[in-house]
C-alpha cells in the first residue's frame, strides 16, 4: 500500500492513492512539459512550461488551534523556481495519455503536456 507517516500520536497509510499519484508524477522527471492548472473545460488559471527536475514527498503538520492537520503532499521542482504541491488528501485520479498527464484533484486539475527538448 502506501506510505505510513505520523498522524498525532499514531501512524497512518496513506494507501493506494499515494502510490497512484507518486507513479502518475514520476514519469514527468527529466523532460519538459507544458503545464495547465484548470478548474473547469474552460477556465484556465495557469499555464507554464518547465522541465521537471525532481519530485518531493512531503509530511506536513498544521497546527490551527487545538485542531492538528497531518498532510501527505508531494513537491514538483522545477527549472522556472515556481513551486507547484499536489495533496494527497485533494487527489482523485491520474490519467495518461500518449505525451500526456491529466491529474484529477477535488476542485481543479493539472494537465502536462509534453513539449520537444
Amino acid at each position: 500500500m502506501g506510505e505510513s507517516y505520523l498522524a498525532g500520536t499514531e501512524y497512518r497509510d496513506s494507501g493506494r492513492k499515494e502510490i497512484i499519484l507518486a507513479a502518475a508524477l514520476a514519469g514527468l522527471r527529466g523532460q519538459r512539459w507544458q503545464a495547465v492548472l484548470r478548474t473547469d473545460e474552460t477556465t484556465v488559471l495557469l499555464e507554464l512550461s518547465c522541465m521537471v527536475r525532481e519530485i518531493i514527498r512531503r509530511e506536513d503538520r498544521i497546527e490551527t488551534g487545538h485542531l492538528t492537520l497531518d498532510a501527505v503532499s508531494f513537491e514538483l521542482v522545477n527549472n522556472t523556481g515556481a513551486k507547484v504541491f499536489f495533496p494527497l488528501s485533494q487527489f482523485i485520479e491520474a490519467r495518461t495519455f500518449p505525451a500526456a498527464l491529466v491529474l484529477r484533484f477535488d476542485r481543479y486539475e493539472w494537465g502536462f503536456y509534453a513539449q520537444p527538448l
